[in-house]
């Protein structure tokens, strides 16, 4: 397998805590918690025949070969989103078979992790806060 193309980019939401509690518990909001909210692009792969030939059936067309394929070894796409995102599940937007290649375009339809590590380092707290 090898990667032609890769667009995939996090899409970064920030969960704000509004602070307004009726117990009066806390004294003010809780910090904001920044998250990956979905996979914005995609990525676009070769595949050799010698890549799929355990997944070889009779009726096997490049779409149905490719899912079978994904379906067992799509984990093992190396994609640069970070964040700790796992794919769990790539759909098919293209699949075209090339000779020997099968060349095809997938986009991320379910992940899993994505916490954003804020920089706190260059963090300094207003007078304010503490009043």
């Amino acid at each position: 397998m090898k990667i032609l193309k890769d667009t995939l980019k996090a899409c970064i939401e920030t969960d704000s805590d509004p602070g307004v509690y009726p117990s009066g518990a806390g004294s003010g909001p809780l910090p904001s918690t920044r998250f990956v909210e979905s996979v914005d692009g995609n990525i676009e792969i070769e595949l050799e025949h010698d890549d799929v030939d355990d997944f070889m059936d009779v009726d096997m067309n490049a779409q149905r070969l490719l899912e079978a394929w994904l379906e067992h070894e799509g984990s093992s796409i190396e994609h640069d989103i970070g964040h700790g995102v796992t794919v769990k599940q790539w759909g098919v937007q293209r699949c075209n078979e090339q000779g020997t290649k099968i060349v095809a375009t997938l986009v991320v339809e379910d992940f899993e992790g994505g916490t954003v590590e804020d920089d706190y380092d260059d963090y300094e707290p207003s007078r304010e806060e503490f009043d």
